[in-house]
């Protein structure tokens, strides 16, 4: 499960999740994170589609494999 508290830190430029076995699906409020430049998600068990991300983060910056391509 994904838990929101980080979203209070809107100043926030990196998010390390990685192989912490998350499932469910990405909250649409990491939109908020608008300072957000890297967000590492891999290896999780996410599932659901990619929600609209914030201004500062591409896609193809998402580490190293494509977000999409990794979610159930």
């Amino acid at each position: 499960m994904f838990h929101t508290q980080f979203l209070a830190a809107v100043a926030l430029r990196r998010l390390h999740l990685g192989f912490n076995e998350l499932t469910g699906g990405i909250p649409a409020q990491l939109v908020q994170l608008s300072a957000l430049e890297f967000l590492d998600l891999q290896s999780n068990k996410l599932s659901g589609t990619v929600p609209p991300l914030p201004p500062l983060l591409q896609r193809d910056a998402v580490h190293e494999v494509p977000l999409a391509r990794r979610l159930r």
